[in-house]
């Protein structure tokens, strides 16, 4: 455990998902991209309202392109996501990373490691454990949360005002346009799983196809 990694209180969420092709951080696409995959969370014991979303176009971010990949309806709130898990090429031990209040989603704390994380099922899939002392924010410490909202992003490219004239950018997440985000009870053990529809984006290695989130609760 890093000095950086906060203690663990036991109580755990583990998110998985799976994909049409294989979890792929290392080859590129025909368009000379390569691949993100994120579980993007909100701790913030709200009515889950307003996300996590995908950033699809530009005005979707808390302004231009927002962070280039995670957003909500209020990200110029600086609300819709607390923390996130991320693998990519630079992200390959499947960091997790919190956001610093009050900056428009846009800036994060130094990565910590999850409890657990692997691809899994032949490489088809990830499996990323977070204890809950990994989800806790300065107005949710670890044993006040109560609900979560959760969802699962892919993408070929955490789009900038500096990139947003490439080509070819796919992305995919939980439902149409990414917005059937999960809402999770997180004061008791509960298993929830789902499947999304397959060929909503053109990349096999970007399409979710299912899904389960597990809360582990100890009473």
């Amino acid at each position: 455990m890093s000095p950086d990694t906060p203690e663990e209180t036991g109580n755990q969420l583990i998110v998985t998902f799976y994909v049409k092709g294989k979890i792929n951080i290392n080859e590129r696409d025909e368009k000379n991209l390569l691949r993100n995959y994120f579980i993007a969370i909100n701790c913030d014991n709200s009515d889950g309202s307003y996300g996590p979303l995908p950033v699809v176009y530009k005005s979707s971010g808390s302004y231009g392109w927002g962070n280039g990949w995670g957003t909500s309806s209020k990200a110029t709130e600086s609300k819709g996501i607390t923390s996130f898990a991320e693998y990519n090429q630079e992200n390959s031990s499947g960091n997790i990373y919190s956001i610093i209040p009050g900056t428009r989603l846009l800036q994060y704390s130094y990565p910590i490691t999850p409890t657990s994380f692997s691809v899994t099922d032949d490489g088809k899939g990830i499996r990323c454990v977070f204890d809950y002392s990994q989800l806790a924010t300065d107005d949710v410490t670890a044993d006040k949360i109560e609900k979560l909202q959760v969802n699962m992003i892919t993408n070929n490219l955490i789009i900038s005002n500096t990139t947003e004239n490439t080509p070819g950018r796919r992305y995919d997440a939980l439902g149409t346009n990414g917005e059937d985000y999960v809402d999770v009870i997180a004061n008791r053990s509960y298993t929830y799983s789902g499947t999304d529809d397959e060929g909503d984006v053109a990349d096999e290695d970007l399409d979710i196809t299912r899904w389960t989130i597990q809360v582990v609760y100890k009473e």
